[in-house]
């Protein structure tokens, strides 16, 4: 299992476009991830993942 981290940008600035962290921890283990830790308020999250196949793995396209 891998560890990884995401980085929201633009959320919970100063009052606007406001995403509670609780409901960011559920979509994420909705969507499959485990371990999932929110960061404050920031929109930063940690969470792992186990990928059948890293070929599969599609990437942010950076």
């Amino acid at each position: 299992m891998t560890r990884h981290a995401a980085f929201m940008r633009g959320i919970n600035v100063g009052g606007h476009k406001k995403v509670p962290m609780a409901a960011l921890k559920e979509v994420m283990e909705s969507a499959g991830f485990q371990d999932v830790k929110t960061i404050l308020a920031s929109g930063n999250v940690l969470f792992s993942a186990k990928l059948e196949d890293d070929s599969k793995d599609p990437g942010m396209g950076c």
